[in-house]
């Protein structure tokens, strides 16, 4: 900030929205060079087609846009300076001047750096098109970047803003009519403008529209107190001034248009992070904001919360916003654990009174809840803020609320006392209720501050809850996140295998290959994908420890199939076939050991066929059954480093909390299975039978098209695919499985087109034609109350 106006307030202020604009322009100027060099090839196209439609408009209207261009270019410096002369302003000229010249300089550099022939081809060849001699147009236009950078940096108003900015559009017309550009440059040229003027504005900042003290206590009717006995703390994360000193027991909160965008990057994030309904969308206007939290005060003294009051609000000036507020007194309470009982009384009184006025805060913590040391347990405590909760609040966000007090009163004292005084305040039912969102992520910041300094508290918190329900289990987290790290792995692995499978549809003849099929062979593709329904339901019958009906079970593989559709690959089937399972009676754990049972015997099923299909793979007049000595040296290294592994304490006990829960649960599953020869016979039969029909119908499908792969050969390509089916986190494993299978039919001497028709024609059998069927299974089973 460089200098003082009277009132305490600065000349100079760099606002948040400057910031957050020059990150949106510098993003927005990595997405034109990226896009640039990805349409290098369509973008002299594009400039051609632009030139001819804009060559149909008369002459005339081409002569005057470019009249307009020229002029408005030198004319709007002049405009700016008159408009700040009239406001007396004028000292704040030099800044755009200032963005206008520096942009200039930098286009002037971008051009020399493009004629030294430093930057990539396909860049240079989407920026500029040649003109004849030798020559080329520019890859960036000086006077667009000039007069964006002016535009941004200048303090105007709003019709001179859209003057300016149909002057730089008359300028990019006249460019590309003219021959001079190309539409690349132009948008480069803009977008490094806007960056170039953010620059400016960041570095020197902006002249303050802040309003005075004077002017915020004359505004708010408090005549009393003089300008030098008022203390301002500092601005809070939201860029909110509070004013103290201006009446006994009364502060000043002031919204500012200079701090628009403060902590908008932080309510932002959370927003965006978070899930419809577990967090609140950021108002970025100065006036909403302060609308919002009038109609929260006005709803906590009308609930009975005490709360700040408000006694007046006011505009100044048309650029800032007051509102004088009664503050409640208290102390805070601490987090060490060594809170006394009728403070956490008090904490959770104070959360019973928002519940019964349909109320949340959305964060309730150590920062914005206060108790009174003199007052008793029967005295609901205060709160600091009025927060950003909702009037009529939905159901998700009042269970945010008692899961934000269980952590909150767990760290003011044990998480036994929590629950005890929570029961006793909200009822067990919503203590309960608020367990599948006591989550890190739900929690306010310094309440998560706090948690790092007694980890597993969460998990106390949890226990006693379960302790005083009755209940073994709890119950499973709710998700509130909008963005997982399963969503971006889909994305991403979606994304590559996509590209994969893009690149290999490139080089066949798909069309011609598809409609020479053998129809014998695709109806045995598609009889063999129905056997793998068989050879999954008998596995699920096979683990039951209750008796399942094999129709449900059938009928319920089909939907996996459906669901499939939404979920990655393995994710539907667990869900599906625990839910089946739990219906008929099977308890959480048995459950859990039959499925897990069902995967070890998939597990063995799938390293037995792909052992004989590997040997059988490898018989023959040129097969070599002599290792490799690279795989022997790789297998001992792999054998010498597990024994070393497991030579260590922390390595076996790592595995043994790892795995010997899941053993335990598996066990008993185990055991009462082998007591049934029966069930032995249809659970390893039907794992057999499943991977046994997948072979089957890519082996056809590979016939279907003309190929004469071996069967063995296919079956080591199929169990491959497997692999990357349950690796790549798409729906199904789309995309990986295709391009997985295909490279593993090129590789085992498949010509490249029958390869690819033979993988789709397997997808079309095994995973796209169940799926209507499947549709219709889920609801017939849900209809049936069987899921």
């Amino acid at each position: 900030m460089v200098g003082h106006q009277p009132g305490g307030v600065p000349d100079r202020v760099r606002r948040p929205a400057d910031r957050a604009l020059l990150v949106l322009a510098l993003a927005a100027l990595a997405v034109v060079v990226l896009g640039v060099v990805a349409a290098s090839r369509s973008a002299t196209g594009l400039d051609q087609g632009l030139t001819r439609a804009l060559d149909g408009l008369p002459r005339v209207v081409l002569s005057a846009v470019s009249i307009v261009g020229g002029l408005g270019a030198v004319l709007l410096p002049v405009a700016h300076a008159v408009d700040l002369g009239r406001r007396g302003r004028l000292r704040f000229l030099p800044d755009p001047i200032l963005a206008a010249a520096t942009g200039a300089l930098l286009a002037a550099l971008v051009e020399t750096v493009v004629g030294r022939g430093v930057l990539p081809r396909d860049l240079v060849g989407a920026l500029t098109q040649p003109v004849g001699g030798g020559e080329a147009t520019s890859a960036v236009s000086e006077v667009v970047v000039a007069t964006c950078a002016f535009l941004v940096a200048m303090t105007g108003g709003a019709l001179l803003v859209r003057l300016g900015a149909g002057v730089v559009l008359a300028l990019g017309t006249t460019a590309v009519v003219g021959g001079d550009s190309t539409l690349a440059a132009l948008l480069l040229s803009g977008a490094l403008g806007v960056a170039v003027g953010a620059a400016v504005r960041v570095g020197v900042g902006r002249p303050a529209t802040m309003a005075p003290l004077a002017d915020v206590l004359a505004a708010l009717g408090l005549v009393g107190p003089a300008t030098g006995q008022v203390a301002t703390d500092p601005p809070r994360w939201d860029g909110v001034r509070r004013l103290r000193g201006t009446a006994p027991g009364l502060v000043v909160d002031v919204w500012d248009r200079d701090a628009v965008g403060a902590g908008l990057l932080r309510r932002s994030g959370r927003y965006l992070l978070l899930r419809p309904g577990a967090g609140r969308g950021p108002e970025v206007a100065t006036r909403a904001q302060v609308e919002h939290a009038l109609l929260m005060s006005y709803a906590l003294a009308d609930a009975g919360v005490a709360a700040p009051r408000v006694v007046r609000a006011a505009d100044v000036g048309g650029d800032s916003l007051a509102v004088a507020w009664t503050v409640p007194d208290g102390v805070a309470v601490p987090v060490d654990g060594s809170a006394d009982p009728a403070s956490v009384v008090s904490v959770w009184r104070l959360l019973r009174a928002l519940r019964a006025g349909g109320l949340a805060h959305r964060a309730l913590g150590p920062e914005t809840v206060l108790v009174d040391a003199a007052a008793d347990a029967d005295d609901p405590a205060a709160l600091t803020d009025v927060g950003r909760g909702d009037v009529a609040s939905p159901e998700l966000a009042q269970r945010l609320d008692v899961a934000a007090v269980l952590a909150f009163t767990a760290l003011a004292s044990d998480a036994p006392t929590a629950v005890r005084h929570g029961i006793e305040a909200v009822g067990l039912d919503a203590v309960r209720t608020a367990l599948p969102v006591l989550q890190p992520i739900a929690l306010p910041a310094a309440t998560r501050a706090a948690l790092r300094e007694r980890p597993g508290l969460l998990t106390e918190v949890q226990q006693a809850v379960l302790d005083a329900s009755g209940e073994t289990e709890p119950p499973p987290e709710t998700e509130l996140r909008r963005v997982t790290p399963r969503t971006v792995l889909s994305v991403v692995g979606g994304g590559v295998a996509g590209y994969l499978l893009l690149g290999q549809l490139s080089r066949a003849d798909l069309v011609g290959t598809v409609l020479g099929a053998d129809l014998r062979w695709v109806a045995g593709a598609v009889g063999f994908a129905a056997l793998t329904f068989a050879g999954a339901s008998l596995t699920l019958v096979g683990a039951s420890p209750v008796r399942l009906r094999l129709p449900q079970a059938a009928l319920t593989q089909l939907a996996i199939a459906f669901v499939g559709l939404v979920a990655p690959a393995m994710l539907g089937n667990v869900a599906l076939n625990s839910r089946l399972l739990r219906r008929a009676g099977a308890g959480p754990g048995a459950s859990a050991g039959a499925l897990g049972l069902i995967g070890l015997t998939q597990f063995g099923s799938y390293s037995l066929l792909l052992a004989a299909s590997a040997v059988a793979a490898g018989v023959g007049p040129r097969a070599s059954f002599t290792p490799s000595p690279v795989a022997v040296v790789l297998v001992l290294a792999a054998v010498a480093a597990g024994a070393v592994a497991l030579a260590l304490p922390s390595v076996r006990g790592w595995l043994a909390r790892r795995f010997l829960p899941e053993l335990a649960e598996v066990l008993p599953a185990v055991v009462s299975v082998l007591r049934r020869p029966a069930q032995v016979v249809r659970l390893v039969g039907g794992a057999l039978l499943l991977d046994a029909s997948f072979v089957a119908a890519l082996f056809c499908a590979t016939r279907a098209v003309g190929a004469e792969t071996p069967v063995a050969s296919v079956a080591v390509v199929y169990f491959a695919g497997a692999i990357i089916g349950s690796a790549v986190p798409t729906p199904g494993g789309l995309g990986g499985i295709e391009a997985a299978m295909t490279a593993g039919l090129v590789a085992v001497g498949t010509a490249a087109g029958p390869a690819l028709s033979a993988v789709l024609l397997y997808r079309v059998a095994t995973y796209w034609l169940p799926i209507p069927l499947g549709w219709a299974a889920l609801h017939r089973l849900q209809r049936a109350r069987v899921l």
